[in-house]
This record gives C-alpha cells, structure tokens and sequence, in this order.
C-alpha cells in the first residue's frame, strides 16, 4: 500500500492511477466531511471534482494531502456561512 506522499509524488510523474488511489482511499471520508459543510449531493461532488482536480494540476501546491482536505473543509465552511438561507 502506497502512503500519501508516495501517491503525491506518483501523481507529481503525471500518474493516473495514483490520482485513483487517492481518490479511492479518501472518497467515503471526504463525502462524509463535506456532508457536514454542504447539505446537497451535487455541491458535495462538485466540491470533490475541484479538489481532486487542483491535485492533478497542481501536485506540488499542498505536499500533504490531509491538510489540503483541512484547508478545503474551511474554505467551503467559510463560503457556507456567507450563504444566505431561505
């Protein structure tokens, strides 16, 4: 089994399938996560395509995947409480 930075350093050599692996490895925690942040399924997954998107474009840009999910949890809590609810 591959650590995160090992998967980070695959996908920094342009390697899809580590992206999978990450992906596969947080997809249930993170949807559980955002869950707490965004109430419907499509922002959720929305929100996972970003993230999951900057690390494919960017891999150098947070070297440790667990606190990229941290600052992506903030963000999106942050954009939450600017929402106006009905």
């Amino acid at each position: 089994m591959y650590s995160d930075t090992d998967l980070l350093n695959q996908i920094k050599q342009r390697d899809p399938v580590a992206l999978e692996r990450l992906y596969d490895r947080y997809e249930k925690t993170l949807f559980l996560l955002f869950r707490r942040t965004q109430v419907e399924d499509a922002l959720i997954h929305s929100a996972m395509t970003q993230l999951f998107r900057t690390v494919w474009e960017q891999p150098t840009r947070y070297p440790n995947f667990q606190g990229f999910i941290l600052h992506t949890l903030r963000q999106l809590s942050s954009k939450r409480e600017h929402i106006p609810t009905r």
